[in-house]
């Protein structure tokens, strides 16, 4: 019985320690946005001074579709439109996991020592 409590209590010890560990070390990822393609297209030409009244007061359409990291952005009237491509990247973080196992590990045996 008492070989039990020791084990759930070195369990406990050890996942404790990961996580003051964690906290302690814990630095946040810092995003890289970049706007890696860029293109305007012009459809047509306004012939005349109504048709240029009418594209000016179109409403634009926006729509924006994501695959992997990119995210592609397009804005389109009735005479042009424009293309952008944003890549975003977020390097997850190892060093905060290793050094909470790592503080883990030593206040369990720190732990046993002790007792």
């Amino acid at each position: 019985m008492r070989d039990a409590v020791m084990i759930i209590a070195m369990a406990v010890l050890f996942c404790l320690g990961v996580y003051v560990g964690y906290l302690l070390f814990y630095t946040p990822p810092h995003k890289t946005i970049t706007v890696t393609q860029q293109k305007t297209h012009y459809l047509k030409k306004p012939k005349t001074t109504q048709e240029l009244q009418t594209w000016y007061t179109s409403p634009i359409m926006i729509t924006a579709h994501e695959r992997n990291n990119i995210i592609r952005v397009r804005a389109q009237d009735e005479c042009k439109m424009a293309e952008a491509d944003i890549r975003i990247d977020s390097p997850t973080p190892t060093r905060p996991f290793i050094l909470g196992v790592t503080v883990g590990v030593i206040a369990t045996i720190l732990t046993i020592l002790i007792i």
